[in-house]
């Protein structure tokens, strides 16, 4: 790219509330091009109260202008831009004379664009659906600009449980706006519309292995189609197939190829196995397991107890068998659909890489950490995984596959992952890792739910963020004088003398090295397990502070409230304390009186507030709202 001009000077684009530029926007501009000019007219007037005009292309270019997306005065300046320099999702900002450029990528970039000049810039912020930071200034000058931004991964999401016992509030508070002022672009979350620039679509995800074998269609004319287990074929409603079976592909490819014609604007279709260990045991399947098994990365560890009987013929091969299955499936629809990229999970059983065979070059592949120790970054800390440390695990997968993106796990709970998520996304980055998204937090408004996702997005985008002063700034904003103590809770969990320790009868490996192994003799646990009672008390004496802090300011003491359920469920949950304790009742009532509030529904996936309470109730000896 290059310009005729660069400017050399400061540009003032609104003076004592008075402005002679014109935000300028293409005659054929996309909706999310058109939708960037909006955004850019109205936060700009947030920020100084004046209304700068929206034109077209199709008028003579302003003396003074502000050029949105792609159009034809671009060239008259002497703009020459490649386009795919700037990737699927980058953009640039530029100052030329007296113009200032923001054009992105097709078809988000420009709409990114705006918000991360308005962001970068000008002092915006978009911390949370209900906390948006316009500073106000009624003079707006910038410096001379040249900038060009691409997002570090191509798949961006945080998963806020739409809908379900899992986000009852937040199905009713979903905002988009704030979701694209942070840049994530997933497809899990509903769909975003042609102003947002849509988001990566995908078919739906429940598309388990017996989906796409339809068991209703095949289960008693072909029970042979799905998996062995212990001498009979299971058929159930997440049941696996029998991976090496070429009638099953036949009948799965159709399937797919169905679903691809039925989802046409899907980027990513999925075919994934279930969830669950019932592989199938019979013989071909045996030699699938045997022929891409035992991926030879470390020392060989003893298998659980209770670990399926597949898995002894080459802990690896299930993820090999799975692949056998999948990559039939691609190479059969290539030709068919050459664009379209079909997505399965490296989850549990199917976690460890295997060897002899490659994912096609149309599979993504969701390498699933669920096991890990949430304590400690995921290439320096234990895992709570079966035998290996995930960090090498991801590095072969990289290595295998075309394209890997990790589905990540965020507990809304105590623990010092607040402090070391940063690490984890840039070892993503560093191992080549396409895409992420995080799951599993019940409800974002509660705990730290928006800090965490605000710090995440932030990270997505560039895993260089400075992600201590994002996390001072969100504090400062969403809890006003209580930051400071809120941000001593944070920090008090990062000291390892805060926690208990604990046995665990699993081996887990200590992670040091993303690609090579460690030896079994420095295998160690995290032994972290819940705040000591000197910590809690600590913590409730931070909380009284911020409590006091915010007293009257209503808003801000309703947030400190709901990052109390945290404290308080520790205090229930506290080994060191007796069920008959009065500080642990104390702390259960409050606890479920703040739920019942909030209209929190759940506690964890499979744990509803209800059950909780009523388990609560019983192990305490008394009664709870």
């Amino acid at each position: 790219m290059s310009f005729r001009v660069l400017a050399t000077e400061t540009l003032t684009l609104v003076d004592d509330g008075r402005s002679d530029f014109q935000i300028v926007v293409g005659e054929e501009a996309i909706p999310s091009e058109r939708y960037a000019a909006e955004q850019l007219a109205q936060l700009l007037k947030e920020i100084s109260g004046t209304q700068l005009p929206i034109v077209t292309d199709d008028t003579p270019l302003p003396n003074r202008a502000i050029l949105v997306g792609q159009h034809r005065w671009l060239e008259s300046l002497g703009v020459q831009i490649d386009t795919l320099s700037l990737g699927d999702e980058g953009y640039l900002i530029q100052t030329t004379d007296d113009h200032l450029i923001i054009l992105g990528a097709k078809t988000r970039g420009t709409l990114y664009g705006v918000y991360g000049f308005l962001e970068q810039h000008l002092g915006c912020r978009y911390f949370a659906p209900d906390e948006t930071v316009v500073p106000k200034r009624r003079t707006i000058t910038i410096r001379p600009i040249r900038e060009v931004r691409r997002p570090a991964f191509g798949y961006r999401e945080g998963w806020l449980y739409i809908g379900g016992a899992m986000g009852t509030w937040w199905s009713q508070h979903y905002d988009p706006d704030w979701i694209v002022r942070n840049r994530m672009n997933g497809g899990r979350t509903p769909h975003l519309d042609v102003r947002y620039g849509g988001s990566i679509t995908e078919s739906p995800r429940h598309s388990l292995a017996s989906d796409i074998v339809p068991i209703q269609k095949y289960s008693k004319t072909h029970p042979e189609y799905y998996a062995l287990v212990n001498g009979d074929r299971t058929v159930t409603s997440d049941c696996q197939v029998c991976m090496s079976n070429p009638d099953v592909i036949r009948v799965a490819t159709e399937h797919t190829r169905e679903r691809m014609r039925n989802y046409p604007d899907a980027e990513l279709i999925w075919v994934t196995q279930g969830d669950n260990s019932h592989f199938c045991e019979c013989d071909s399947c045996q030699v699938l397991y045997a022929r891409y098994g035992a991926w030879d990365m470390a020392v060989d560890q003893p298998l659980p107890l209770d670990a399926p009987q597949a898995w002894k013929d080459g802990y690896g091969g299930l993820a090999g068998a799975l692949l056998y299955f999948v990559n039939g499936i691609a190479e059969n629809l290539e030709a068919e659909f050459p664009d379209r990229k079909i997505a399965t999970f490296a989850y549990q059983p199917t976690r460890r890489p295997p060897r002899g065979i490659v994912p096609h070059r149309n599979i993504v592949v969701w390498y699933c950490a669920i096991e890990r120790c949430r304590c400690h970054p995921l290439d320096r800390g234990p895992t709570s995984g079966l035998f290996y440390h995930h960090a090498a695990e991801l590095a072969a997968w990289t290595r295998l596959a075309q394209t890997v993106y990790v589905y990540d796990y965020m507990g809304n709970t105590i623990s010092p992952d607040l402090l070391h998520r940063s690490e984890d996304i840039r070892l993503y980055r560093n191992l080549g890792v396409k895409g992420v998204t995080s799951d599993a937090l019940p409800e974002a408004h509660t705990g730290f739910g928006y800090l965490r996702f605000y710090l995440w997005m932030k990270l997505l985008w560039n895993p260089d963020y400075d992600e201590q002063r994002g996390m001072r700034e969100f504090l400062a904003a969403y809890y006003g004088a209580a930051a400071p103590y809120l941000k001593s809770f944070i920090d008090l969990q990062d000291h390892h003398d805060s926690w208990l320790r604990r046995d665990h009868a699993q081996l887990t490996a200590w992670t040091k090295d993303a690609v090579n192994p460690v030896p079994a003799s420095r295998f160690r646990d995290c032994k972290l397990s819940r705040l000591t009672l000197r910590s809690l008390e600590d913590a409730a004496e931070l909380f009284r502070l911020a409590e006091t802090a915010v007293m009257h300011d209503i808003r801000r003491h309703k947030r400190v409230a709901a990052v109390r359920l945290l404290l308080d469920r520790a205090f229930i949950e506290s080994d060191e304390l007796a069920d008959e304790d009065p500080r642990k009742h104390e702390a259960a009532k409050r606890f479920f009186q703040l739920a019942a509030k909030l209209g929190i529904k759940a506690v964890a996936v499979w744990t509803t507030m209800d059950t909780y309470r009523n388990e609560v109730a019983e192990r305490l000896g008394i009664d709870l709202p």
